[in-house]
């Protein structure tokens, strides 16, 4: 039993990602582009436009379908062709693209929800989007044309380490895990888990220019390990396999906080989500290759 591993990347699923975090306060609030990034691009949209950015996330799935409309578009090499072939699809026609591969029903009114993210996408692209630096697009295309150059032995493995943490068992009718390379999400990972299909978006961080700046991946792994409750949790990991539950019991600190150590170890690649029926959705182990990676990082910078 194995699933085929695929790259994929187009600035469409960046214009879709980066709406994404615009339209979500939690996670604005530790992405690395954060609040005063969501500040800036604010005030150059009106209050119709937000008030419909509103609506929009109040929409079950709604960002699991989009994904998944960009992943089977024939038209997704620019941001033109892929809404012009977006406004065209009928109910219908959408019904039948996505109904084998998503779990569960799909919304009732797909010619609305398609409406909607014409609309958004479109004024996102014009107030926003268009002005992002190419430069990002070069960085996300050359991460895609590199992972997906690589040879692959493990399929399991391989998802881990390129998503930085998301550990996908093999599962009866698992398929396709899809990797796309996402820049304004950073330093989160996230995946899109469907029938058939995964879509996950690691985080690649831009290049530094300054010789003495550490990279971003040096600084998450440093912070990471600063703090003695995190340092607590990594030990009780290295015994195996744990819940939040598990990993909450025994410490001194609220759940809440908890909740902040994980997502820091998670983003610094130091632990993964064991993603499977069998444990659940919050389950994580020790990601030993993160503290391989800090001592790669670490020489690095440091030219040794």
């Amino acid at each position: 039993m194995s699933y085929n591993v695929q790259t994929d990347f187009t600035p469409v699923y960046e214009l879709a990602n980066s709406l994404k975090l615009f339209s979500d306060k939690k996670m604005i609030k530790s992405a690395d582009l954060g609040p005063q990034w969501h500040k800036n691009v604010s005030i150059g949209l009106s209050t119709e436009f937000l008030a419909d950015i509103e609506e929009f996330t109040r929409v079950d799935g709604c960002f699991h379908y989009l994904f998944l409309l960009i992943w089977r578009s024939p038209k997704k090499d620019s941001v033109e062709g892929f809404l012009g072939w977006l406004e065209k699809l009928s109910p219908g026609e959408i019904y039948e693209m996505l109904s084998p591969i998503v779990a569960g029903g799909l919304p009732n009114d797909l010619g609305n929800l398609r409406d909607l993210y014409v609309k958004l996408l479109s004024q996102w692209q014009q107030h926003y989007f268009s002005r992002v630096d190419p430069f990002v697009m070069e960085v996300m295309l050359k991460s895609a044309n590199e992972v997906a150059a690589e040879k692959i032995a493990d399929p399991i493995d391989f998802v881990e380490r390129i998503s930085g943490g998301i550990r996908i068992p093999y599962a009866e009718g698992l398929e396709t895990i899809v990797l796309i390379p996402s820049y304004h999400q950073a330093p989160f990972i996230t995946y899109h888990r469907h029938r058939t299909l995964f879509l996950v978006l690691y985080s690649v961080d831009l290049p530094s220019i300054e010789p003495f700046t550490p990279s971003s991946a040096l600084l998450r792994l440093t912070k990471a390990l600063s703090d003695e409750n995190r340092l607590k949790l990594l030990k009780k990991l290295a015994q195996g396999p744990q819940n939040f539950t598990g990993l909450f019991s025994g410490l001194d600190v609220s759940k809440s906080t908890v909740h902040h150590h994980i997502m820091t170890l998670r983003v610094a690649g130091l632990i993964s989500v064991l993603v499977s029926q069998e444990y659940g959705h919050d389950t994580y182990i020790l990601r030993a290759s993160g503290i391989d990676e800090l001592s790669v990082h670490l020489k690095n910078y440091l030219s040794l």
